[in-house]
Parts: C-alpha cells; structure tokens; sequence
C-alpha cells in the first residue's frame, strides 16, 4: 500500500537570493542520509528533463524543485514521485491568480491575503505532472489530473520564508 511521507523528501534551504543547488552539493548530503554509496549513485536527466537517479543500478524514481531560498528533492524506490515547491507570497491575494491561471477553482478564503491556495492547487498539478514525466508546456500528457489523486501538501517555514510544497506518487503502470 502506497504511504506518502515526508520522510521520502530532503530540503535543502539556500537563502532567500539562492534558486535551486546543483546535485554536487544535495547528492553526497542525501547519499549520506540513506546510507547510499555516493559511488554508487547516478544522476542523468531524460530527454524531457526528468532527473533519473540510479544507485547500485537500481532506478530510484526522483523529482526535485527549485524555489527561491528553497531545493527539495523527493524520491521513492517504487513509485513515480513528483514533487513542487513554490514561496508564498504574503502580499499577493489568491482572487486574482486563480481567475487568470484556473478559472474554475475559487480560493479556499475569498479575498485572501497570500498566494497559498493558488499555491496549493498549483504545486499538486505540477507535482502529478511531474510524476507522469511531462510538464506544463508539453501537449502531450498522458493522463489528465484527477483532484483525488493522493497527494500530500504543506507548509515548510524556515527563517522569515514559508513555501507550499506537494508531493504526489503514481503506480509505474499509471
């Protein structure tokens, strides 16, 4: 049975001016956590961009996310993962984003004073696509999004800063 955690995620906070860290510095750190061999760990991209992490030559299914002041990097030994982080803007009202970007999804609190349930719809979609291996300017997408599909999603502060993250697997067979 599928169990999303957040166990299956390593943040890595870079400042609020730093946007995203090359995997020379969050690979030997997360090598280390899982009690990999860094020698043994293989990180490539797939033509679409997907990172594609294999240690020992087992494939461990990888998604990462670059905000500012944040990485995150979400991997899964079994299931396709995705996974997105977004800053939260304190000063930009939801209403506005959610007209222009999802016209049919209304905010969980009219009028409210941050970006976060933008952020929370917007980090789940990117999250699944990300776990099916496309993104938001590819055309072709192999299965639409289905609002149930399990996901988890919160809130990660650090400093003066929070960010919205959402993590989603799939069945390989999805």
């Amino acid at each position: 049975m599928l169990r999303l955690s957040r166990q299956n995620c390593a943040l890595f906070f870079t400042g609020n001016t730093e946007r995203g860290l090359p995997p020379e510095i969050w690979l030997p750190y997360l090598a280390e956590q899982q009690g990999w061999s860094l020698a043994a760990c293989d990180l490539k991209k797939t033509p679409t961009g997907q990172p594609q992490l294999r240690v020992d030559g087992r494939l461990i299914h990888c998604s990462i996310s670059h905000a500012v002041g944040l990485t995150v990097v979400a991997f899964h030994p079994e299931f396709l993962i995705g996974i997105d982080a977004e800053l939260i803007d304190e000063t930009r009202s939801d209403f506005d984003l959610l007209a222009t970007y999802f016209p049919d999804v209304k905010p969980s609190v009219k009028g409210s004073e941050n970006n976060d349930s933008f952020l929370a719809y917007w980090t789940k979609t990117e999250a699944h696509l990300k776990a099916q291996g496309v993104g938001f300017l590819q055309s072709e997408i192999s299965a639409p999004f289905d609002p149930l599909t399990k996901s988890i999603s919160w809130i990660e502060a650090h400093e003066k800063s929070r960010w919205r993250i959402s993590q989603i697997c799939l069945s390989p067979s999805s």
